[in-house]
């Protein structure tokens, strides 16, 4: 199955240009028989914003069009974010540092900067 995906930071308002290119992608993504998914990122906390998170998936949530996303009570398909994903990230960075892909072990900050 074909996945489309829209991963914005939440660190403010979404842009209108962003918008425009996750309904793209979920058009592309259905018109080959797939899905669109939400996923926020989360490697900027910084400049991240409070509250824009929310804004951004209730957006999304309100518009059948952007994405695929399911009712809000469905915990398990919230969107997911580097966060949510770390332990994954970390045993991936020791596979290919295992198999000599990589100098040495970065963290996943690192690998994200």
């Amino acid at each position: 199955m074909k996945r489309g995906r829209f991963a914005p930071s939440p660190t403010g308002a979404l842009h209108l240009g962003s918008a425009a290119a996750a309904l793209f992608s979920a058009a592309r993504a259905r018109a080959l028989g797939g899905a669109h998914v939400l996923r926020m990122e989360d490697i900027d906390g910084p400049r991240e914003v409070p509250g824009a998170a929310e804004a951004i998936v209730h957006l999304f949530s309100e518009s059948k069009r952007a994405a695929d996303l399911p009712p809000p009570n469905a915990p398990d398909m919230n969107p997911v974010g580097v966060e949510a994903n770390r332990r994954n990230l970390e045993v991936a960075i020791d596979c290919v540092h295992r198999l000599g892909m990589i100098p040495r072990r970065f963290s996943v900050e690192e690998l994200l900067a």
